[in-house]
Parts: structure tokens; sequence; C-alpha cells
């Protein structure tokens, strides 16, 4: 258990001294610790909320803050793109790769550098804008983090590596049914959109992991986790970095085509480490068999029924109902034959003989002749 006092604390000050270090000059490294460490504190809140379902005034703390935060994530997120791109540039362009991903002929090497001077003019204007967000952004966040900090107090311990894998099954599932989807509309495999979506959701899982350092267990779920998570995360900035390319040079340009090659054989690694290492029982994302829609309990036999409910003690005014309701062991008696045991009346005679013979026969009644002067005939009702 997790003292959610002490890693409050320390989250917020490392999300405070990057979102300080971004004031003055949004460079690449202070921009990538702000959000990172904007991510691991929305991770926390977002086990602290679901730990306190019930906590109505921190719930909604919790939602202001996490609104405050995604506003700065989001404002960094085109300058981090930018950055990512520049780096994964000068990566494909270094010539000791085996084999060489960009080739190595002058017009290639023309087109990325122009490419990287491109990014480089196209972030600045991004990055004073980003300066001016959080300037702008700071206050209303410092307002929303302070009163948080009392309510931590109160606050029981968090189970941080229960609540990750909880995270990460719930990300796991949802791609499970995601490709289950797919499968039955006769797109087979997993698409990047996917895969992408898989990543946001398990983010979540590896911080929490990640703030229990002492944790075997936790420290095992987040090695698994990372290298699916860098995995899907280099297939996407190689997509963004060709869509870039194509943007600028054209579909049939070597720089495209280059990258887009890169960007397929990255995707199919992705693919590959996900269905490697994803769980293959039937809760796995992976599993043959289709995805529960709700809670359905087979049929109980009467015999496992009357087991079940065996030893249990029942209502007394239940069990002297259901006594009532049993059916008796005995069969019934048979009808008794009433025209041998019908005493004649008194007086004899027609009497005697009348009885009998009702008894005897079965009374049959007498339909009326029709315009006979028995026949009665149905009388309306006047409706005044």
């Amino acid at each position: 258990m997790a003292d959610p006092t002490s890693i409050f604390d320390s989250l917020r000050d490392e999300f405070l001294n990057a979102l300080q270090a971004c004031q003055t000059h949004a460079r690449p490294g202070p921009v990538h610790a702000l959000r990172i460490a904007g991510r691991k504190l929305e991770a926390f809140l977002l086990a602290v909320r679901r730990r306190n379902p019930r906590a109505s005034s921190l719930r909604r703390q919790v939602k202001q803050t996490l609104r405050k935060l995604k506003e700065v994530r989001r404002a960094a997120a085109s300058v981090r793109d930018l950055d990512v791109q520049r780096r994964l540039l000068a990566e494909l362009a270094q010539p000791g790769k085996d084999p060489p991903i960009l080739p190595g002929n002058e017009p290639t090497q023309a087109e990325s550098h122009k490419l990287d001077r491109r990014l480089e003019r196209r972030r600045r204007p991004l990055a004073a804008a980003l300066v001016k967000d959080i300037a702008a952004l700071a206050p209303a966040l410092l307002l929303c983090l302070k009163p948080l900090a009392k309510r931590m107090a109160h606050l029981h311990p968090v189970p941080l590596p229960a609540m990750a894998k909880e995270m990460a099954q719930r990300g796991a599932e949802r791609l499970r049914r995601t490709q289950y989807e797919r499968r039955n509309a006769g797109r087979h495999g997993l698409s990047g959109k996917t895969l992408h979506a898989y990543r946001k959701r398990t983010k979540a899982a590896r911080y929490l992991a990640e703030l229990e350092p002492g944790s075997a267990s936790a420290q095992k779920m987040v090695a698994e986790i990372k290298s699916r998570l860098d995995a899907i995360g280099r297939w996407h900035d190689l997509a963004l970095l060709a869509e870039t390319a194509k943007s600028m040079f054209g579909a049939s340009a070597v720089l495209t085509v280059s990258v887009q090659a890169a960007q397929r054989q990255a995707l199919e690694l992705a693919v590959r480490s996900v269905l490697a290492q994803a769980p293959r029982h039937a809760g796995g994302p992976f599993a043959h068999d289709p995805p529960r829609t709700g809670q359905e309990r087979p049929e109980t036999a009467p015999a496992a029924r009357s087991h079940a409910t065996k030893g249990r003690a029942l209502d007394p005014k239940l069990s002297s109902s259901l006594r009532r309701a049993e059916p008796t062991s005995e069969p019934h008696p048979p009808a008794e034959d009433r025209s041998e045991s019908t005493p004649p009346r008194e007086g004899g005679g027609f009497a005697a003989i009348s009885a009998g013979s009702r008894a005897a026969s079965p009374r049959r009644r007498s339909t009326p002749q029709r315009g006979s002067s028995n026949s009665v005939r149905p009388t309306r009702r006047k409706v005044r």
C-alpha cells in the first residue's frame, strides 16, 4: 500500500519543476519531461478517484485538475511531435545502420536536411505559443492542486500494483473486443489505429506500476508493458514522419517511400510484440472465444438446486407453506360409484325409481327446438 500524500507531493513537485522549466524556453528535454510528469500525475489521480467512488467533493476536485492537466499536455503535444520527428529523422539518416533505412545517396540526404530545417522552422512559433499557454494555464492549475494536497492526508493507502494490473487488463479486454469485432467484419489482424488506442489506455497502468519500485511483480509488469508500448510508439512516430515527408516532397519521393517502408516494418513488429506478450486465457485480448456480453448463468438442475439449499434455515412461514403445497405420497382414492351405494329414498315407488334412474344415467341438457314455446329469445338491454 502506498501513502497518497507522499506520492502526490513527489508527482506534483516533478510536474511543477517541468512546468517552470518550460516557462522561459520550451526546449525538447523540458517539454518531454512536462508531458511525462503530467501523465504520471493524471494516472495517480485516476487511481485515487476510482479508489474513492463515494467522495463526491474529492471526485469533483480531481475532475477539475484532470481537465487543466489535459489542457497543458495538449498544448505541448504539437511541439513534442516535431521534436520526435527530428530525432527520428536523424536516427534514420545514420550511415551505420545495417541494413540502411534511408539510402545514402545525395538526393535522399538533401531531402532529409531540407525536412529537418522545415521542422525546426515550424517548431519556433509553436514553442512560443506553448510558453504563453503555460503562463495562462499555470495559475488555475495551481489553484486546483492546492486543495488536493490537503485531501490526500485523509485518504486510505492506494494499492498501486493491483490498480495498475486492473487498468492493464481493461486495456487488453478492450483490445480483445476490437479485434473480435474486426474479425467479424472480415478485417483480420490489428490496425495501427487500434494499437495506438491501446497504447494510450495502457500508459496509465505503466506509470502506476512505476510508482512501486520495490515490488518485483510491478517491475516485471512495467518491463512487459514498456516493450509493447515502445514498439507501438515507434510505429506511430514513423507514421507521423511519413505523413510529413509525403506532404512536403510527394508520395513518390525517395525519402517518403523509405520512411513508409520502415513504418510498415515497425507495424509488423508492434503487432508481433502485442501478440507474443498478450495473455491467451479466456480473458486475454486474443482468445478464440467470443467476448461475453453479459452474465450468462447456466440453468441449475432440480437435484442441484435441492442440494444447494440443503442445510439452509428456512423461514417458518415459508416452510409451512411448502409443506402444505407438497403432494401426498398416497394416491387419491377412486371415485365411488354412487349408483349402487345411494340408498333409495323413503316412500319407495316412483320416487325410488326416479332417484335410481337419475344416479345411473347422466343428465342431458335438453336443447329446445327452434320456434317452440320452450325456446328463450335473448333480450337486449336498452341503453338510455
